[in-house]
């Protein structure tokens, strides 16, 4: 059976045309070969479950691309790798978004990419593509790692429509899946009024996974604050549960292996879900977990 780095060096291979820098290379990056795995694990699911969907809606190498709460450029760094060129990291935290470029300089000596540190309710600028992934549920006026609200959602769509002019994606937590999968594991917590979820969690009668409260958002609300928008895919991204397992990423995006392949391959789980999207179509998106999503600009 392969090991973590044989599955990561065959798969940054197969992805990318080049071989992989070893840690020995990179080791002045990363704690340890753990964290270095972990990294790259990352760079490899978003390829597969974000950059891949979103080039099927239309994102090409010419588009500028708005990678927002990059972190350690995981994103940015696939997208390099990739030969996009025109890409801007968006974070909160200066000293990730040095790590990012100082990594993707790594790989791509002659790329200049923009870097912006701020908040996304402070969004400025055009951008053809938004990749928004694992964000807006957490949007605050009170820093990181804070409660999250409604109105900072609201001012951040609000610029994402007057601002991105082509494609925009998607990932958070479901409000319409009857289980918090995000913060507390538990069957309908993240439907309660905010002031509640609040009283429950720091007087520590339930449990929350992170230091905040995040805000699960919907399809429809999304849509409804995204007026030159429509929605432009139906199963994690893609148009289709099929689609979507022909596509299977060999890492999930925390960077734990998962089976590669596909069928019945997958977690019954995993193949519960497929057989009941086969079931469902389009309205599967409604019910999942967590929503990954494309909305392409109304023409």
């Amino acid at each position: 059976m392969l090991k973590d780095t044989e599955i990561v060096e065959r798969t940054f291979l197969s992805y990318f045309g080049i071989p992989i820098k070893p840690f020995s290379e990179l080791g002045h990056l990363f704690k340890d070969e753990k964290s270095y795995l972990t990294y790259f694990k990352k760079v490899l699911y978003f390829t597969k479950a974000v950059i891949q969907p979103m080039e099927q809606k239309g994102m090409d190498q010419g588009d500028s691309i708005l990678d927002l709460a990059s972190g350690d450029g995981q994103m940015s760094l696939a997208l390099a790798l990739l030969d996009y060129k025109k890409l801007t990291l968006f974070d909160m935290d200066k000293e990730r978004l040095v790590f990012g470029k100082q990594i993707i300089r790594e790989f791509r000596k002659e790329l200049e990419v923009d870097v912006i540190n701020g908040s996304a309710t402070e969004l400025e600028g055009t951008f053809d593509v938004l990749i928004c992934y694992q964000t807006i549920e957490h949007l605050s006026d009170e820093g990181n790692y804070s409660v999250a609200k409604k109105t900072c959602q609201l001012e951040f769509l609000r610029r994402v429509d007057r601002s991105i002019t082509k494609l925009c994606y998607f990932n958070a937590p479901n409000r319409s899946f009857p289980v918090d999968g995000h913060d507390t594991g538990k069957l309908f917590f993240h439907w309660l009024p905010m002031g509640i979820k609040k009283y429950l969690i720091e007087g520590k009668h339930v449990r929350c996974s992170w230091s905040g409260i995040s805000r699960p958002v919907t399809v429809s609300f999304l849509g409804r604050h995204l007026p030159h928008f429509k929605l432009a895919s139906k199963y994690y991204a893609f148009d289709s549960m099929q689609e979507y397992m022909a596509n299977y990423p060999p890492f999930d995006y925390m960077g734990a292996s998962i089976p590669m392949g596909h069928g019945n391959k997958l977690s019954w789980k995993k193949r519960l879900v497929g057989g009941l999207s086969r079931t469902l179509g389009g309205q599967m998106q409604k019910l999942l977990p967590v929503l990954s999503v494309i909305y392409a600009r109304r023409t």
